[in-house]
């Protein structure tokens, strides 16, 4: 470190530095009395000694403040990143919990996905199968409809022209489909359940002959001519009603007209019926 060196000094130099300065004193105290050259010569290597010394007491007090400022800094952001750690641990957490509910929700979500899909599958077959049974009633509708006496169907012609034409390709709910059958049925059990007395013009021989038709239901019918001279009966078939003409009926009508007139006492009195 003597002769110009600018290293900086620790702590461990500095006792060497003022020994070998006090031994430089000594000696100086034991040699012979120098010049006064001499003396200025040493007494300027002594100062600049002095000075060399003092500028590496500077330069360590500098660094020995760095490193305490260093120290300081670092402790400084080592809390700074620990605090920063902790957030983003306790926000990876949070992340965590909320991965894990998200995941639990989908898994809700796809059992009820789940059980949906297997509703609509049970509705789905379901539908089909009501849709297979409207077909079928409306079907059975369309035979029965040949049944029903023609100036009867007058009552059910509003609903009975609302039943699709093509039962496999339609528009129409199957929900308004069965409520129109059931409509029908109603109506069609009304008539059933009455005796209808409808005025008609009928062949009778090979003339047109106006008649008084009594419907029994949609079972049996009879009728007998304005004249009261001709009588017959009819029952239903698949193809409409078939009729027979019998005047054997004429006087058992005739009491029957009675009654419905309020001209007689009401009774019993036997009439065929065909049944089939």
């Amino acid at each position: 470190m003597v002769g110009g060196s600018h290293d900086v000094l620790s702590p461990m130099h500095r006792p060497v530095i003022l020994l070998f300065a006090l031994t430089v004193v000594l000696h100086a105290g034991a040699a012979p009395v120098p010049s006064a050259e001499a003396k200025a010569k040493e007494r300027e290597a002594q100062l600049g000694l002095i000075a060399q010394s003092g500028e590496e007491l500077r330069k360590w007090t500098e660094v020995q403040q760095l490193i305490s400022t260093e120290r300081r800094d670092w402790a400084l952001a080592k809390e700074i990143l620990q605090e920063r750690a902790e957030l983003t641990e306790a926000e990876i957490r949070a992340l965590d919990d909320k991965i894990a509910e998200a995941k639990a929700e989908v898994a809700r979500s796809d059992g009820e996905k789940e059980k949906a899909i297997a509703g609509r599958d049970t509705n789905l077959a379901a539908t089909a199968k009501l849709r297979e049974a409207i077909v079928r009633l409306e079907n059975r509708v369309r035979e029965l409809h040949a049944m029903i006496p023609a100036p009867l169907q007058e009552k059910i012609a509003p609903l009975y022209q609302r039943m699709p034409p093509d039962p496999e390709n339609t528009k129409v709910s199957t929900a308004e489909r069965f409520q129109n059958v059931i409509g029908i049925l109603n109506e069609m059990n009304k008539i059933n359940s009455d005796v209808a007395i409808v005025s008609e013009i009928r062949l009778i021989g090979d003339r047109p002959t106006e008649v008084k038709t009594f419907y029994v239901g949609l079972g049996q019918a009879y009728y007998l001519s304005a004249k009261e001279d001709a009588a017959g009966r009819g029952w239903p078939t698949p193809k409409g009603w078939e009729w027979k003409r019998d005047d054997a009926l004429i006087k058992p009508l005739q009491q029957g007209v009675a009654v419905l007139n309020a001209k007689a006492k009401a009774k019993f009195f036997p009439l065929p019926a065909t049944i089939q």
